[in-house]
């Protein structure tokens, strides 16, 4: 262990184990359900909110390109390396972190963490790997969002319908020109400024010995040379001085679609932010919601209705500025106003009359089991653990959570939705074929 910069420390009663590589890697090492497998979770905080004008879509890009090859592992190698072993692998992007991560058999542990060290020592890059997956980025793009009806709705719009500014207003999934005129220089500069060892954090949970973890965490990862974190981005922005509405055709849709979007308090600030979590499950969480009932069972007014408080990446893995929307289908012989009427009157009833003790109670129960579930397997609770210290510094938060929302009352919830109800920050309409 003092092979490791930095102190390494136990956190009561959540058993998290922390330390710091000497070149700034973050080494978490937390205990899983009981499992034969290892989870390993390599975030990197570098996300779409990072992108800069005439370079969107980096970051999506970027993801696939660090799984093609290294000058030790072939281009195929790695899944055959991690397939071979009984593993599975994946890569996704979020507002704020890019992220790698790899199931294993406890026997695996050192294979994972020696293909990821790899990785972050530098993927190949070639102008024959650079074509090819810009190719796969814009298919994947053109295959989820621009050629399927009501691709990516609401993610797709209300960004720049809800902010002004560049980090937070561009789409993420990137400009296909940005992408064609990407050189080598700009993918090399890219990892360069955002792949370094202290720009990341990797969690090992499951069933790993937790000194053998950050011994092997230090073989592979510690000779990697430092190099400085970037800057992060200045993301704060005003909150719109009124609605801002966008409104495009989709002629691939049957039905018309519409989401409404706010503003909220910061994600960090959990005392504030936990309030509007559990009105978005009160709102528009499965057939129990109150938006359900309302918009779909009551007045048939919509044949769907979902409601979240992130755009890209995960409820508690998000950084300010974030969103509160609730997005519907609009059924045949309604309009979207007519939804949005209905979304407005549910807040002001909740505002005005607030909730039950069984009701709340049911959300607090609610919101922990969906929280535990995302920790129910060690590589659901590493990619979990490293969001939360990516974004907030905290990878044991999602222990903590059940208690924090024991803590939100029903007068909590009451303000929430006041807010809202108050004034809507943004909304979104795609006018589908009535054909």
């Amino acid at each position: 262990m003092d092979v490791l910069s930095g102190a390494l420390e136990a956190d009561v009663p959540t058993g998290v184990e922390r330390a710091t590589l000497a070149n700034g890697l973050r080494v978490v090492v937390l205990p899983g359900p009981p499992s034969s497998a290892v989870g390993l979770a390599l975030h990197y905080d570098v996300g779409t909110r990072n992108e800069v004008p005439s370079r969107t879509g980096f970051a999506h890009l970027f993801e696939h390109l660090m799984f093609q090859g290294t000058e030790r592992v072939g281009q195929r190698e790695f899944a055959y390396a991690v397939e071979s072993a009984g593993g599975s692998y994946n890569g996704s992007t979020a507002s704020d972190y890019t992220s790698y991560h790899v199931v294993m058999p406890a026997s695996g542990l050192e294979r994972g963490l020696f293909l990821l060290a790899d990785q972050m020592a530098g993927p190949m890059l070639t102008e024959q790997n650079l074509a090819n997956q810009i190719d796969v980025v814009k298919e994947e793009v053109l295959g989820k969002i621009l050629d399927v009806p009501l691709g990516g709705f609401p993610t797709f719009e209300m960004p720049g319908a809800l902010f002004s500014s560049f980090p937070n207003a561009h789409n993420g999934f990137g400009s296909f020109g940005d992408l064609d005129a990407a050189t080598l220089a700009d993918a090399a500069q890219f990892f360069e400024t955002h792949y370094a060892p202290a720009n990341a954090v990797l969690c090992i949970a499951g069933a790993a010995d937790r000194g053998r973890a950050f011994g092997l965490a230090e073989r592979h990862f510690g000779p990697l040379p430092a190099r400085p974190a970037p800057q992060r981005p200045d993301l704060d922005e005003p909150r719109p001085a009124a609605e801002r509405r966008v409104v495009r055709t989709d002629r691939r849709s049957p039905v018309d679609a519409v989401g409404v979007g706010w503003r909220v308090p910061d994600p960090a600030d959990l005392a504030e932010y936990l309030p509007y979590v559990l009105l978005a499950d009160m709102l528009g969480d499965g057939p129990t919601s109150r938006l359900h009932r309302r918009l779909v069972e009551s007045s048939g007014a919509a044949i769907h209705v979902g409601c979240r408080t992130e755009l890209l990446g995960g409820t508690f893995m998000t950084r300010h500025p974030s969103a509160f929307v609730v997005d519907a289908l609009v059924a045949s012989g309604s309009r979207p106003d007519d939804v949005v009427a209905l979304i407005e009157d549910e807040l002001t009833r909740i505002a005005e009359e607030g909730c039950s003790d069984g009701e709340l109670a049911r959300l607090i129960r609610w919101g922990t089991v969906k929280n535990l579930s995302q920790q129910g397997s060690p590589l659901e609770l590493a990619f979990s653990a490293a969001g939360h210290e990516i974004v907030h510094g905290r990878a044991e938060l999602g222990s903590e959570l059940p208690w924090l929302l024991e803590g939100v009352s029903g007068e909590d919830l009451r303000v929430a939705a006041a807010s809202l109800a108050a004034r809507r920050d943004a909304t979104v309409v795609i006018e589908g074929s009535k054909s």
